[in-house]
């Protein structure tokens, strides 16, 4: 993505002579805003420069970096008299062709083109500022400056493409491609717009959009080589290495002074050809760099030079000596461009990758060091930035936050680094309101009183993850105590022998594929799942074998990601060392989980978990999660004792659940008073409504789903499919109802790629808002298990009012019912006020069971395997509520 002018360049002092870079880039603007040539030169005594002196100062080879080869040959045929000479002369000189003025034959216009009148100045000037802000980092600025200059001359082409470049880099790509989209209406044959626009949609990866722009471009300009490269980036997004490589090499050929597209081409290769493949690409390209004309070019090469070296050596069964070669190569691109304060984001780049690369080699004292580096410059252009790019900022390299806490466990301070992990981990459910946010001052005085809030007894505890680009660190929280800390790994060396075991990347990779993989699979399955008959009730369709768990429509039954959960959990377990913080938990009743970034995904609780009655032996019994440490609720006024609860059930949807209604109907007979909300009913306003009015308990059976990359996009579907997003939920407070249960809601498991930022769904919004206690899920559960954990939950909670106790009793209830138990349970839970349909399945059920005891052996546990149970999460904001 370039500036209309360029790419971005070392910003210098305002000179007290004269400006002769401000005077080129000022001549260069006009030409490019259609000025004649007589026009720009008159722009010179404003920047105290003469052609004269601007010749003799380009003659001395300065100002080489000024502009792009593009640009210098647009002066050339620009009629600046020895000016032009002087820019033929740098052209070839940069290794460029000098090309005569193309004089096309266009259709005729309905005004000749001669007679067009060139932009007015007003609207050059505000662009040649605009291109200053631009430099200085404020894009803000930078929008404020072209729109003005479009109010001025709404014929500005370069004004819209200046102006969406901005957009695009604070990622608001819809305003970008509109400002593309103008360019393109002015200037049908604006190359660069169409290649700009493709930029935009390769983002939103909407890539075969972007390729036709991007062939649009080369159609118009055959030697526009930043077109090829960005279609190779396309193709190379697409896994079609083959044509990436082809056009990255187009790129190459028409500018091989391109670094960025040296740098392209060799990750590409490493992918395809190997590391030797990358490894020659990035020599060969470090040959065609001037390291004194573009030192952050020849940096990049020898980053992603460093880059491969670390690849190859995850690789190698002794990799050191390819991690010692990737240090090298951090530390000349280091060198290259640390001083330059233009540069700090690719600085911060290198840094994150030498850091880590150390710490895979063992010098954890050398990360550290490296780590305070990259805060301090992180921090120092933070204060000088406006707050869109600020918070554009923090989030790219909010990683070196995250590293610092794994340098303050290196140096055993614990307390330090628990405040560096609860400070960045909390800012994360503020920034839903208040992105420019900044987190919040936290002692250790502070932390030491909210866990013994937490921890009222001895018999509580806190297991508290920290999850950073290099490790993962499990901090045990105990009040009166110092934290103890339990670290590992998340990408450590190849070990053919451990890999599977302790490597959480690939793990993490793993399970989201097979996930997903899973759900796909049964979305692309036509057939149902459960034949219903009218007047008969429905007939399970049963998987093969004795005693095997009827199926059910969204059940991932038979699924590889199901059939390997087991397996897959007793992975993560040996990867968390759960077995050694274990020990620690001998006492422990009670426990507080409070995950971090994807670990939110996962069923922790479930590596804990053993189907332990109440009162029975010792042991965790206990288990609740929090968002983070320092939440408070938002206060509300205590309910009277005769509010009755409220009860959402199966709003109008095209995914029927076909367990929702019955579910809801049960629940309402054991809280009879509930106020029942269904169907069509189920309106926005009406679920508004609902959250405003003081209840004991809110029950929602629907759908629901969750956006990673967007939180505030999360929803839960109402009516017709309607969502109620997380960010209506942030406009509603208090929410004065203590219990929230999100049934059959997917909460988390939706992305396969790298790994996410901090984890904001459902249950920290309802939880900062005024609810106590959120249940929720985490995967589509079979619905016959859900529906009987949900009904058990309430069943206990009627009777208790103890959420926390209840979870446990419905957990284990599913743990330990058989055939014989579950056929019981369908009888006890016939109701002559149900639906017929639904009283029919439940007599259907138990009839089955009873009647085929070869299928259904009564001794069988069918909802033993944690599929069924641990997808199930309870979130409180304190556990003995």
């Amino acid at each position: 993505m370039c500036w209309p002018f360029g790419k971005k360049k070392k910003r210098k002092a305002e000179p007290q002579g004269p400006d002769f870079v401000r005077a080129l880039r000022s001549v260069a603007g006009f030409v490019i805003g259609g000025q004649r040539g007589d026009a720009a030169l008159q722009r010179l005594p404003g920047c105290r420069v003469t052609v004269a002196a601007l010749v003799d100062w380009l003659q001395a080879g300065q100002g080489r970096e000024v502009l792009r080869l593009a640009e210098w040959r647009r002066l050339v045929g620009a009629e600046l008299g020895e000016l032009s000479e002087v820019a033929a002369a740098v052209v070839r000189e940069l290794g460029g062709e000098v090309r005569e003025p193309e004089i096309a034959e266009p259709d005729p216009p309905s005004e000749p083109t001669d007679n067009t009148p060139p932009i007015k100045p007003e609207a050059i000037e505000l662009f040649n500022q605009g291109y200053d802000r631009y430099q200085a980092g404020d894009l803000m600025g930078v929008i404020a400056l072209l729109s003005q200059a479009l109010e001025i001359d709404p014929r500005f082409t370069s004004a819209y493409n200046g102006r969406g470049t901005a957009y695009y880099y604070l990622k608001r790509y819809e305003e970008a491609i509109a400002d593309y989209i103008s360019a393109i209406e002015l200037d049908p044959n604006d190359a660069t717009a169409y290649s700009n626009r493709g930029n935009a949609y390769s983002d939103l990866k909407r890539y075969e959009e972007a390729i036709t722009d991007y062939t649009r471009a080369i159609e118009l300009d055959p030697n526009y080589a930043t077109a090829y490269s960005n279609r190779g980036n396309a193709y190379s997004d697409l896994k079609r290495y083959e044509e990436a490589i082809r056009d990255y090499t187009s790129a190459i050929t028409l500018q091989p002074e391109q670094w960025q597209t040296w740098g392209m081409r060799g990750q590409v290769l490493f992918d395809y050809s190997g590391y030797q493949a990358a490894l020659d690409n990035y020599t060969e390209g470090l040959k065609f760099i001037n390291s004194d004309r573009e030192p952050l070019g020849c940096a990049t090469l020898h980053w992603v030079t460093g880059r491969a070296h670390y690849q190859q050596g995850q690789t190698q069964p002794n990799p050191r000596l390819y991690f010692i070669q990737a240090t090298q190569s951090y530390n000349t691109a280091y060198d290259l461009i640390e001083a330059n304060p233009l540069h700090t984001p690719d600085t911060l780049k290198i840094l994150r990758d030498w850091i880590k690369t150390d710490r895979a080699l063992g010098q954890s004292e050398a990360a550290a060091q490296l780590t305070l580096n990259a805060i301090q410059r992180l921090e120092r252009t933070l204060q000088n930035a406006d707050p869109q790019y600020r918070r554009l900022l923090r989030a790219e390299f909010q990683d070196f936050y995250r590293l610092n806490v794994d340098r303050l466990v290196s140096q055993n301070d614990p307390w330090e680094a628990l405040i560096e992990a609860e400070k960045w981990k909390a800012i994360a459910l503020t920034w839903l309101q208040n992105p420019n946010a900044d987190p919040q001052k936290l002692t250790r005085e502070t932390l030491q009183t909210r866990i013994q809030q937490l921890c009222p007894n001895p018999h509580t505890a806190i297991l508290y993850w920290h999850l950073s680009p290099a490790q993962i660190t499990t901090f045990l929280l105990r009040p009166h105590q110092d934290p103890q800390t339990f670290s590992t790994p998340t990408d450590p060396p190849h070990t053919p022998a451990t890999k599977t075991q302790t490597n959480f990347t690939e793990w993490l990779k793993h399970y989201k594929t097979t996930y997903q993989n899973s759900r796909k699979e049964k979305e692309d399955q036509s057939s149902p799942s459960l034949l219903y008959k009218e007047g008969a009730g429905q007939v399970p369709l049963t998987q093969e074998g004795a005693g095997q768990v009827p199926l059910a429509k969204g059940d991932l039954g038979g699924s590889l990601w199901r059939d390997q959960l087991p397996q897959t959990l007793h992975h993560l377990s040996q990867i968390l060392n759960i077995d050694t913080i274990t020990e620690h938990l001998t006492d422990i009743q009670t426990l507080i989980l409070i995950p971090h970034r994807d670990l939110h995904l996962l069923p922790l609780h479930a590596l804990f978990n053993s189907p332990r009655p109440a009162g029975e032996g010792p042991g965790v019994r206990e288990i609740t999660h929090r968002p983070n440490l320092t939440l408070l609720p938002t206060s509300h006024s205590p309910l009277p004792p005769t509010q009755p609860p409220t009860l959402i059930g199966h709003p109008t949807t095209t995914k029927t659940l076909r367990f929702a209604q019955l579910e809801t109907a049960l629940i309402h007979h054991l809280h009879p008073t509930a106020q029942p909300l269904t169907e069509n009913q189920v309106t926005r306003a009406a679920f508004i409504q609902a959250l405003k009015t003081p209840a004991p308990f809110l029950h929602f059976s629907g759908h629901g789903s969750h956006n990673s990359e967007n939180p505030n996009a999360s929803a839960l579907c109402v009516a017709n499919d309607r969502p109620f997003t997380l960010k209506k939920l942030n406009t509603l407070n208090p929410i004065p109802i203590p219990l929230i249960c999100l049934a059959a809601c997917e909460t988390g498991i939706t992305a396969t790629g790298e790994f996410i930022d901090e984890f904001v769904g459902f249950p920290a919004v309802f939880l900062k808002k005024g609810s106590q206690t959120i249940l929720s899920t985490l995967w589509t559960v079979n619905e016959t298990s859900s529906m009987i954990f949900v009904v058990e939950f309430f069943r206990h909670y009627q009777t208790h009012h103890n959420p926390t106790a209840a979870f446990h009793h419905a957990q284990t209830q599913l743990q330990t019912l058989t055939w014989s138990d579950l056929a019981q349970w369908y009888r006890d839970a016939e109701q002559d006020e149900l639906d017929f349909s639904d009283l029919t399945w439940l007599q259907s059920q138990a009839r089955n069971i009873d009647n085929k005891p070869e299928q259904y052996p009564p001794a069988h546990i069918p909802y033993a395997t944690p599929y069924h149970w641990a997808g199930f999460i309870l979130t409180a904001a304190n556990p003995e509520f």
